[in-house]
């Protein structure tokens, strides 16, 4: 039942399935055990936000959240009873909710901040280690109250989007050094295409009157010359200038960078374990659904 293992051992045939966070009677459509998640808007006891048919939560975890406050903030996109509710976006955030293999931490600043190249950052989807179960952390990082320019969810919307692309296998990280050896982890297969993408599913989603001037002068754009005037738009800005303009998605990128080495497809999807998780150390990513 949703993902859920049935334990016919507890309450008879049918009536109880188990989770690695939670038991779940389904004559009552509750928990027996208090949610550690907390959530001001839910009852401890509430399961799949009430409602089943819709959502999913494998392990009967949740998403993390790097406080209250943005807690609050991104639940009350998913709440049915707050005036912010999204479906649009509940549905995106229940679909990483339900991602057994990432843990997406969602992180609101608050305040704009600059990156090395003096360029405003609103937001940014990195990288953030393994937690304790071996699962990636992908962080989801949003400016709340950019400025005019953009509406207070817009960056929230597009980052959980991004996040979304990692989770279907469009792009992915990769280890880098720089000239003094050091790692880090940097974007792979992120190409113009992907931002034109979740700008779009952004604009059409929260909707055009809701919008701030900045992204409805893109929308206009894009409303006018489709996907080709969004992204001449993007690739005249700064903070595009080394996306790729070649759309690949992971396994298009492995391909093509391998295809001088001879290195076979098979190699290639030993890259990848039965769920399609990147094992390779170098690599976080997941394989595309062909």
């Amino acid at each position: 039942m949703n993902t859920q293992e049935k334990d016919n051992e507890i309450y008879g045939e049918g009536n109880s399935y188990s989770a690695e966070y939670w038991q779940y009677d389904a004559r009552l459509g509750r928990r027996w055990n208090v949610d550690p998640v907390v959530k001001v808007h839910e009852s401890p006891y509430a399961t799949f936000a009430n409602n089943p048919i819709w959502f999913v939560d494998p392990s009967g975890a949740d998403t993390a959240f790097s406080d209250n406050e943005t807690r609050q903030l991104v639940l009350s996109y998913v709440d049915k009873n707050h005036k912010n509710y999204n479906e649009n976006y509940a549905k995106k955030f229940q679909e990483l909710v339900g991602d057994k293999n990432t843990v997406y931490k969602f992180n609101d600043s608050r305040i704009q901040y600059y990156n090395t190249d003096e360029n405003v950052v609103l937001g940014t989807t990195p990288y953030l280690g393994q937690d304790d179960k071996g699962r990636d952390i992908v962080g989801v990082n949003f400016t709340s109250k950019p400025s005019s320019l953009y509406s207070n969810e817009s960056i929230l919307f597009e980052e959980t989007y991004h996040a979304w692309q990692f989770m279907k296998g469009d792009w992915g990280f990769v280890k880098v050094r720089d000239k003094d050896g050091n790692e880090s982890w940097g974007t792979y297969a992120l190409d113009i295409f992907d931002e034109v993408d979740a700008k779009i599913w952004m604009y059409e989603a929260i909707g055009k009157g809701e919008l701030g001037s900045q992204h409805k002068h893109e929308y206009k754009r894009y409303l006018k010359d489709g996907k080709e005037g969004l992204q001449t738009i993007l690739s005249n800005n700064p903070m595009y200038k080394n996306l790729s303009t070649e759309a690949n998605n992971i396994l298009h990128q492995l391909i093509k960078d391998n295809e001088d080495l001879g290195i076979s497809m098979e190699d290639i999807l030993r890259l990848f374990n039965e769920d399609g998780v990147s094992t390779n150390k170098n690599y976080r990513a997941r394989l595309p659904k062909q």
